[in-house]
């Protein structure tokens, strides 16, 4: 004897979509087919997976000094999300934290992540910010990544882009980065509020294969 989904109590549903409501644990094609199948399910759906969303984004966030993470939109949805850093690490182990805990959000199913690094120290290494953007080259062709864009904004103090070698080396980003060529292409670079855009695109499956697990035992991170 069949029954109809919807004829089940609101309740029941509810802890349905709990069960699919949370990206980690299974990729969008498992559960695919009923979200995409009745606006219905689909409003329903978002509704739990905003409520689940805020609570698991606060606990990633709790963990890491100096995050926030924060939605672009009013929507319960996981279309946009917004993640703001204080200064880019200043050594590779802790850069490698920063980009284990965003790639916890890239594998959510959201169609853009920003993310922002904002800096008041006018004394920071040339070089800090060029690390960043090189290291954060290893999420593109990482696997398990569902985000389909994501934009790095890396803001400074007013006039730190005005040093011609600043301006010179942010404007290479095509550097091959440990066999990876770079995904990170600049956008532009605003001298007024000192803030440099870049932004990727999801790599073609072909060119995805290694996750940041299996960085781990790169010699690059010893």
């Amino acid at each position: 004897m069949s029954f109809k989904f919807l004829d089940l109590p609101t309740e029941l549903r509810f802890q349905v979509y709990t069960i699919f409501a949370i990206p980690r644990d299974a990729p969008f094609s498992a559960y695919s087919g009923l979200y995409l199948s009745c606006k219905r399910f689909k409003a329903e759906m978002d509704q739990e997976v905003g409520k689940i969303t805020t609570t698991y984004l606060q606990d990633l966030a709790n963990r890491e000094r100096d995050v926030i993470v924060s939605k672009l939109n009013s929507s319960p949805s996981l279309e946009r999300l917004h993640l703001n850093l204080s200064n880019p690490p200043e050594d590779s182990s802790a850069l490698f934290r920063v980009l284990t805990f965003i790639v916890k959000l890239l594998s959510l199913h959201t169609a853009s992540v920003n993310i922002s690094f904002t800096s008041s120290n006018v004394h920071l290494d040339t070089d800090q910010f060029l690390n960043a953007m090189s290291l954060f080259n290893f999420i593109t062709p990482c696997i398990g990544i569902e985000t389909q864009t994501s934009k790095l904004v890396l803001e400074y103090p007013a006039g730190y882009w005005s040093e011609p070698e600043v301006m010179a080396r942010g404007g290479l980003p095509d550097v091959p980065v440990l066999g990876w060529s770079s995904f990170w292409q600049v956008e532009a670079i605003d001298e007024d509020t000192s803030k440099a855009i870049a932004t990727w695109a999801r790599a073609p499956e072909s060119e995805r294969g290694r996750s940041l697990v299996e960085m781990t035992s790169d010699t690059f991170w010893t």
